[in-house]
């Protein structure tokens, strides 16, 4: 047995580079698609370990395309872990290596990703353009599941400003590409999100239909991730439908979830919609602690669009409380997030070939600081944020003594 291993070694030894890469090529893509399942299962420390030794190999051997895919594989993980900034560098260091090696489909793919953190960030003025120049490949290359993923993606734009109407077009736009193509993953995923933008237009049973076909497939998948945004859907239908006994179920099966896998951004969406239901029967203790976790994660990501929607349903608790005060400390506050995220969406338009520092959000608030007016408009903003991290502070350390 000694001699045997001996002599494969040897060999393997002797083997040219390119070989040797090219025979290791198959193993690479297993691995990486073996993170990947890790991946979609919540086990993101596993998957990070197989990806980065993926990467540190393809490094040595060099072999560029295989270093671009463990790269992309990487920005996921990162981004799942909400780890924002780390998958973004990573995002485009990796759309440069795919865009050097000729990688058009990976390049895509990057921008695709890119688009999907963009807009979790609230930055619609770099989202929406990814999205399109990613669907723009896609479309030459004939890529039907691509073009599904990307015209979901761009629903869920739509969707989160309130365009119910364009985000069911993109959704309708994805299964029509999608076709009998096999892939439940992405049919589960635009069958949830279509019936989430169904709900608000009143099509409620359209939408309750397609939330149970996509809640069969996620079940038999045992996919936890796209199952808790499936019942956070539930819980939204059966909220229009005046049931919160359901509702509130439906909430917690999500939230449940969302906490166990760490999912910051979906753990403060379920939270705000979770408190509201709360407040609506009288749970006026329970909804306060929920919003108030929520609020913090949503500060704590930066993510504009829950911010506003936060301090929308703040300023009307508040209002409705009696404490004007702080209802107009909300309100306040719910114009300066709805006005970043106006921005950004009108930013959007004609971005294409800014480079991505120009259009950051950190550039966005530097512009902000131009006159005086808007100088002191920030300051007293910072005031605000100050005097209610304080008021947070003060309603956990009352929760905690009742």
């Amino acid at each position: 047995m000694g001699k045997r291993y001996l002599a494969v070694l040897v060999v393997v030894w002797a083997m040219p580079l390119t070989t040797l890469a090219e025979a290791n090529a198959e193993q690479w893509k297993s691995r990486l698609q073996q993170a990947e399942d890790l991946r979609n299962a919540g086990s993101y420390k596993e998957a990070k370990t197989i990806v980065e030794q993926v990467i540190e190999e393809a490094i040595e051997q060099d072999v560029e395309a295989i270093e671009a895919e463990g790269l992309y594989q990487l920005a996921l993980i990162h981004y799942f872990l909400n780890e924002f900034d780390e998958a973004r560098a990573i995002l485009e260091i990796g759309r440069s290596e795919a865009n050097r090696n000729g990688l058009t489909q990976l390049e895509a793919d990057f921008l695709s990703a890119e688009g999907v953190l963009e807009w979790k960030l609230g930055n619609l003025a770099l989202a929406i353009p990814k999205l399109e120049a990613a669907l723009d490949i896609q479309r030459a290359a004939g890529d039907r599941v691509n073009m599904s993923s990307i015209a979901n993606n761009l629903g869920i734009i739509a969707y989160s400003l309130k365009d119910y109407a364009a985000a069911v077009g993109h959704y309708q736009q994805g299964l029509e590409w999608l076709g009998d193509r096999d892939n439940d993953r992405m049919r589960a995923s635009l069958y949830s999100n279509l019936a989430e933008a169904l709900i608000p237009m009143g099509q409620l049973d359209a939408a309750e239909d397609y939330l149970y076909k996509s809640l069969e497939i996620e079940r038999a998948a045992a996919e936890p991730r796209n199952l808790a945004y499936t019942y956070f859907n539930l819980g939204e239908l059966y909220a229009r439908k005046g049931e919160s006994a359901a509702a509130l179920d439906h909430y917690k099966k999500a939230l449940d979830i969302q906490i166990a896998l760490e999912d910051d951004w979906a753990i403060s969406l379920t939270r705000l919609k979770y408190g509201k239901e709360l407040w609506l029967n009288g749970m006026a203790r329970e909804s306060e602690a929920q919003l108030m976790l929520g609020f913090d994660i949503a500060r704590e990501l930066n993510a504009l669009a829950l911010l506003r929607d936060y301090c929308s349903l703040l300023a009307e608790i508040n209002e409705k409380a009696g404490k004007s005060s702080l209802a107009n400390y909300y309100s306040e506050l719910h114009a300066h997030f709805a006005e970043r995220v106006e921005v950004d969406e009108s930013e959007s338009i004609g971005s294409h070939s800014q480079p991505l520092a120009e259009t950051d959000s950190a550039s966005s608030e530097g512009r902000l600081l131009e006159s005086p007016l808007q100088a002191a408009t920030i300051l007293v903003l910072c005031l605000l944020i100050t005097i209610l991290v304080l008021e947070n502070t003060r309603l956990r350390k009352r929760m905690r003594e009742l």
